[in-house]
């Protein structure tokens, strides 16, 4: 039984560890800023937000008006969209981005978040 106890444990932690090691790889990419959340957009492949100024890595375009996604996949996605309505609301800043692609951010192009950095008021 302990021999048992520690191949799942073990199994346990290797299963973490790949899953961290692969959700990193996935921040490609990382822009520092400061930028407002002026707009969202809710659809069924994801929250889409408005930012002011938009990143450099949109190359000043836009997804109908929106520059970054938080994909419906992504593990954390309700802690980072908490986190921008709630700069939304607040007028916070969010001072970093890391992502998965670059722009020019078009009507087929969004800037996929996976991780943020919030900022000063």
């Amino acid at each position: 039984m302990m021999i048992l106890r520690q191949i799942l444990s073990r199994s346990s932690i290797a299963v973490a560890l790949a899953f961290m090691c692969n959700y990193a790889a996935a921040a490609q990419y990382y822009e520092a800023g400061a930028w407002r959340v002026t707009g969202y957009r809710v659809g069924f492949d994801g929250s889409r937000f408005t930012l002011s100024p938009p990143p450099q890595a949109c190359g000043g375009g836009s997804n109908y008006g929106e520059h970054i996604v938080i994909p419906a996949d992504a593990p954390n996605r309700q802690e980072i969209i908490a986190s921008l309505m709630t700069a939304y609301f607040s007028g916070e800043k969010v001072s970093g981005l890391w992502f998965s692609n670059t722009g020019p951010c078009d009507e087929r192009t969004t800037i996929s978040v996976t991780m943020i950095r919030m900022g000063a008021k």
